[in-house]
């Protein structure tokens, strides 16, 4: 009988959530609606081709962004415009000639200015079917934080599934006291086989800094590093997004 009572104590008592759902339910509290301003600067850098013969470019373009109620709005200057001009005609007369300032102002579309300033979205879909691995403190540039390792379960379609033989996903997150993310790291490696002949492999890894303006949860840098190969050919790219909010 006593044991019997334990165990109707022990199921009443409220469970405590760990680290992943108070995360879950932390990012999907509504977020404010003033509108928010920022500064974008873009670098990117690829590298694709065979090892003896590799074709590099590198390139920059920046953008100021405004979001808020009526959606996002994306300026560009005139010198980058001019530049990523000047380039597509010079390829015109060289079709080997790179176009480093166009590719970079291809980068910044509105989708991925637009989860800078509302990353809760994209952080929830990471998260779903996440499965926590390890919740412990831990520290990043000199903060007392908690530090969440995550499975990722990646959702594939048929066609992919046909093709990919290993997919590894993971991610760290560091959350602060209040239970928001300061920092985020994803991990994806793939690996499969094409047309039953051509294997190919691939790496992803991205890496976050958020911050709070106006009480908003921000993304102020990504990094985006990318490398595959297959087919005989391989290529490897970074992306650097960096935001400066007005008023941050």
């Amino acid at each position: 009988m006593r044991l019997h009572i334990l165990v109707l104590a022990a199921l009443t008592l409220p469970l405590r959530a760990d680290g992943l759902a108070a995360l879950r339910a932390r990012l999907q509290k509504p977020a404010g609606a003033e509108t928010l301003k920022a500064s974008v600067q873009l670098e990117t850098w690829n590298r694709r081709g065979d090892d003896k013969k590799p074709v590099v470019s590198q390139g920059k373009a920046s953008a100021w962004a405004e979001y808020g109620p009526q959606g996002l709005r994306l300026f560009w200057g005139r010198e980058t415009l001019a530049q990523a001009l000047q380039e597509a005609r010079l390829r015109t007369g060289d079709p080997e000639k790179t176009t480093p300032t166009r590719d970079a102002l291809g980068a910044l579309d509105a989708l991925s200015v637009q989860a800078c300033f509302d990353p809760a979205a994209e952080l929830l879909q990471d998260l779903d079917k996440a499965t926590l691995l390890e919740e412990r403190a831990d520290t990043l540039d000199g903060r007392d934080l908690k530090l969440l390792s995550l499975k990722l379960e990646p959702r594939l379609g048929a066609r992919d599934r046909k093709y990919v033989k290993e997919l590894e996903a993971t991610a760290k997150v560091w959350v602060d006291a209040e239970g928001l993310p300061v920092a985020a790291e994803t991990r994806v490696k793939v690996r499969g086989k094409a047309l039953l002949v051509i294997s190919f492999s691939s790496e992803q890894r991205d890496a976050y800094r958020f911050a709070r303006v106006n009480g908003r949860l921000v993304t102020v840098h990504h990094l985006h590093e990318s490398s595959g190969s297959g087919g005989g050919e391989s290529g490897q790219s970074r992306r650097v997004t960096t935001l400066t909010f007005s008023g941050s």
